[in-house]
């Protein structure tokens, strides 16, 4: 069963304990849609005196439902999927809590060292343009905007998130019990890269530059479990790289908790 309570800020507004908002501006009941920030969190714009505010979900559902008496300033995902705002995945907490669950459920590494995410530009089918250390170097040598570079972390980090946003827009009849409904990811290439083409940039990126020879296997397999998106904007494709391809450029390797299941059953 799904209950439903006043939301404290606006009773024209009213939120379940599953995550969702229920309007009663105009002349019916309406569910309204969220939107997904740069982090991650579902919000929604709720009208007051004739300004949109915008409002974490997570935040709504735990104002509603949980008791907070220690007066705790921040809101946990229990199993850390930043999109599952039921009441019973919620616990008020404090910074400190709040950021040691997320270095054990791995979306925060515990060192430094971790935090580079080696990605490249490619081609649609995948095949490796300029490969980079990280996500930092690739908006700076791509010279992306801001909005596109949140874009670009919540493709290439969080695409599960924007799986389970597009499901939860989907009308309730096109999402029961089909496994149609899920967004179907492209089948996974395997990667080949000229063997004599791999240099150094003059900004110290490590690229894939074009020559004339013929493609051959690289030293190491370039297998990678991540597909390609592409960028409508910018007109360019965009992965992360796969830890055999980040040693052939010589870049730390990153692989969150999470993946580590799904990497295992792809390299058998």
């Amino acid at each position: 069963m799904e209950n439903w309570r006043f939301i404290e800020a606006n009773s024209d507004y009213m939120v379940s304990d599953h995550g969702r908002i229920l309007s009663f501006k105009g002349k019916s009941k309406l569910i309204i849609s969220s939107s997904i920030t740069a982090k991650g969190y579902e919000y929604v714009a709720i009208r007051q005196k004739g300004i949109y505010v915008g409002y974490s979900v997570h935040r709504l559902v735990a104002t509603a439902f949980i008791p907070n008496p220690k007066r705790l300033p921040q809101v946990n995902h229990l199993d850390g999927n930043k999109l599952n705002n039921h009441v019973a995945n919620l616990e008020w907490c404090d910074a400190y809590d709040n950021v040691m669950h997320a270095i054990r459920t791995g979306l925060r590494p515990s060192s430094p060292a971790l935090s580079p995410v080696p990605c490249a530009t490619t081609d649609e089918a995948g095949n490796i343009l300029q490969a980079y250390p990280s996500m930092n170097a690739l908006v700076k040598g791509e010279q992306m905007n801001p909005k596109q570079r949140n874009w670009l972390v919540l493709h290439l980090l969080h695409p599960e998130r924007l799986k389970q946003s597009a499901m939860k827009k989907k009308p309730r009849a096109e999402r029961s019990g089909s496994e149609e409904c899920f967004l179907i990811a492209p089948e996974i290439p395997v990667l080949t890269v000229k063997a004599d083409s791999i240099g150094e940039s003059e900004a110290g990126n490590v690229c894939v530059q074009s020559v004339s020879s013929p493609l051959v296997s690289s030293p190491l397999p370039l297998i990678s479990l991540f597909v390609p998106v592409h960028h409508s904007v910018t007109q360019h494709y965009y992965r992360r790289l796969s830890p055999e391809e980040s040693a052939i450029f010589g870049f730390n390797t990153y692989i969150l908790p999470r993946e580590r299941g799904q990497r295992k059953e792809f390299l058998q």
